[in-house]
């Protein structure tokens, strides 16, 4: 007999079996709990980017735009969200076409990224930042311009919230069309 433990009462080899179960719990379990967060999170990002794209897709077709499935990749999802409202670009006083300026905005983003995470200079992150919010701003200021500020300030303070601003524009959209 080892110490003790190689006893044949019910009563210890429950309090063996217990020990374990504590001795395992409590040194997993915060080892886990990260984990399960991430899980979570990416769970609700996942979700999010598909409910957003599904409703930039059903604004897309409702409008009649060419290639409504961009919604689905990310920087053609930027391309359609920046070409989607007809009004054109205002920069400097003088108006741009709003092809050209999608296209290129989306490039310059493209680029953005694949040097940001090349460089390591994150701080540059709040540039694109600003231009996304704009991007946004535009979006709602042509389908709801009586409530783009709201609608962009939600979005930038919870950007879980995008779906459902893009299902009240889509909603809007379908009410007005009838």
């Amino acid at each position: 007999m080892f110490l003790g433990l190689y006893s044949k009462s019910a009563e210890t080899v429950a309090l063996s079996v217990a020990a374990l179960f504590v001795f395992f719990f409590f040194n997993f379990i915060p080892f886990v709990i990260p984990f399960i967060f991430l899980g979570i999170f990416f769970s609700i990002f996942v979700l999010k980017e598909i409910a957003s794209s599904i409703a930039l897709y059903m604004i897309a077709k409702e409008e009649g735009y060419k290639s409504p499935w961009f919604a689905f990749i990310p920087y053609l999802k930027t391309y359609l969200k920046l070409n989607l409202p007809k009004s054109p670009f205002k920069f400097f006083s003088e108006y741009r076409d709003v092809d050209k300026v999608s296209l290129y905005s989306t490039l310059g983003i493209l680029i953005y990224d694949f040097l940001l995470s090349k460089s390591g200079m994150a701080f540059l992150g709040d540039f694109k930042t600003i231009l996304l919010l704009y991007r946004d701003y535009r979006l709602y200021e042509y389908y709801q311009p009586d409530n783009a500020v709201e609608f962009a300030i939600i979005k930038f303070v919870c950007p879980v919230s995008e779906p459902i601003l893009l299902f009240v524009i889509y909603g809007k959209m379908k009410k007005n069309r009838t």
